[in-house]
């Protein structure tokens, strides 16, 4: 008897860079069963612009096509997006990753004949501007949302809040949980030692480490506000963050604190890690201040990695793995943080108790990779090869 073809699916994301929504899309291509073939297809990559996953995505064998981005003119974009169809071959499933601009491509793929088009919800939008901006914004958001919703026919989304934002019938939408591979975060005291020799601090150092890209709706001033209280009164604490600078503007408004606090010393700004599972190990608290996050996938990294984290009430609760780890407060409260920080205390969870809590919650990535591919399968009819 002919073997039918496998079925192929399109992910439509932008440069391959550390974040959560990358993470999900390389553990789809890491942990994928062989049922599915996966294609991505990475938006806005200037002159040659490469990401850190995409060594890795090329020896696992993903095909990877680029396109301009949509902020470049819609019509340009959605040209080369034809073009793209046509050369390659319709996939029989597209999934944009990339939150409102989903519309866009949803429309042109129900244009060139595509009958599935998913669009996933990574992130609670939020904007965190001038009132002037965040309305220019909203009337943006609210455009995005009709063509969304007119043109996909499958949701996605991180998160119940993240959904809200997005899709007009968000109870309608599937719920996939940002998963991680538990097995590579899990540490030891060892391990974090050898870490912090790594980056160069002494074992005698608190660190205070974040994970996420360098952009205002993450609230790093926060942190550093936070620390400066507690440096200042004879702390020795070390802040360490991870992350490409998206907000360059951002950025210096942070360094001009770092000095005006005079804790330039204190503070390290690390840029891109191809390897967080080790980065992790070094911390001795993980801080998420986000003012909005459609889950927090680094505050599961850091709960993998036994770390005590404090996440801001901008982080959805699903990201507490209820370990006993996890510290909420608010946003804004400098005080909260810096007393928080004060009162740190090892915690020790043992790696079966994590392993346990993670596939109980749905966050273990091979299980969750295994749930997104039956869908992909049961939308398109369930009808290829096993």
């Amino acid at each position: 008897m002919e073997k039918e073809k496998l079925i192929t699916v399109w992910h439509m994301n932008g440069v391959m860079d550390a974040g959560g929504t990358e993470s999900l899309i390389m553990n789809i291509f890491r942990y994928h069963t062989g049922r599915v073939r996966h294609v991505l297809v990475i938006h806005g990559a200037k002159d040659g612009q490469k990401g850190i996953y995409d060594d890795e995505i090329k020896d696992i064998g993903i095909p990877m096509y680029y396109l301009p981005a949509v902020g470049e003119g819609v019509r340009k974009y959605s040209v080369a997006l034809r073009k793209l169809i046509d050369k390659v071959g319709k996939p029989d499933v597209i999934h944009s990753h990339l939150n409102g601009i989903g519309g866009v491509i949803a429309k042109v793929a129900k244009e060139e004949g595509i009958k599935h088009r998913i669009v996933h919800c990574h992130a609670d939008i939020t904007f965190r501007g001038s009132k002037i901006s965040n309305a220019m914004n909203e009337i943006k958001l609210a455009t995005m949302k009709i063509l969304v919703n007119k043109y996909g026919n499958h949701f996605f989304s991180c998160s119940t809040n993240a959904a809200k934002r997005l899709f007009y019938k968000p109870d309608k939408a599937i719920i996939i949980n940002n998963a991680i591979s538990v097995e590579d975060y899990l540490c030891d005291m060892e391990k974090r030692n050898i870490q912090k020799k790594e980056i160069g601090i002494s074992e005698n150092n608190l660190v205070v480490g974040s994970v996420g890209r360098i952009s205002r709706i993450k609230n790093y001033e926060l942190v550093l506000k936070a620390i400066s209280k507690l440096i200042h009164t004879g702390k020795n604490i070390i802040f360490v963050c991870y992350g490409r600078i998206v907000d360059w503007e951002y950025y210096e408004e942070l360094v001009d604190i770092c000095k005006s606090e005079q804790i330039e010393e204190n503070v390290r700004f690390m840029g891109n890690s191809e390897q967080i599972y080790n980065d992790l190990a070094a911390f001795d608290i993980f801080v998420m201040p986000s003012i909005t996050e459609g889950l927090g996938i680094a505050a599961l990294e850091a709960q993998a990695a036994g770390k005590k984290v404090i996440l801001s009430t901008g982080v959805p609760k699903e990201a507490d793995m209820d370990l006993g780890l996890v510290t909420y407060i608010e946003a804004n409260d400098i005080s909260g943080l810096a007393d928080t920080i004060e009162k740190f205390n090892v915690k020790i969870v043992t790696h079966d108790e994590i392993r346990k809590k993670f596939k109980e919650r749905g966050f273990d990535a091979r299980y969750e990779v295994e749930k997104i591919e039956k869908i992909y399968l049961k939308i398109v009819g369930d009808k290829y090869e096993r």
